[in-house]
């Protein structure tokens, strides 16, 4: 009879690499965008406000290139 060891190490790892990852500015620009958006809603009557995804989208571009010192030019 064979006995097989588990290395809960192993696969805790296994685990761990098969998740995505999520780069590191990700989530402080999707942070931003939802900031921009409590002022005016992206959805209105069911359908999306171009309008109003692009300016929080304006408003959290110069945020992150404020953090990161980029610039547009």
């Amino acid at each position: 009879m064979s006995h097989r060891t588990v290395s809960w190490t192993r696969i805790d790892r296994a685990g761990l690499d098969a998740r995505t990852k999520i780069p590191a500015g990700l989530l402080g620009a999707r942070a931003l965008v939802q900031l921009g958006a409590r002022t005016r809603p992206l959805v209105v009557a069911g359908q999306y406000d171009r309008a109003a995804i692009m300016a929080a989208a304006c408003k959290a571009a110069t945020g992150i290139q404020e953090r990161c010192g980029v610039s547009r030019a």
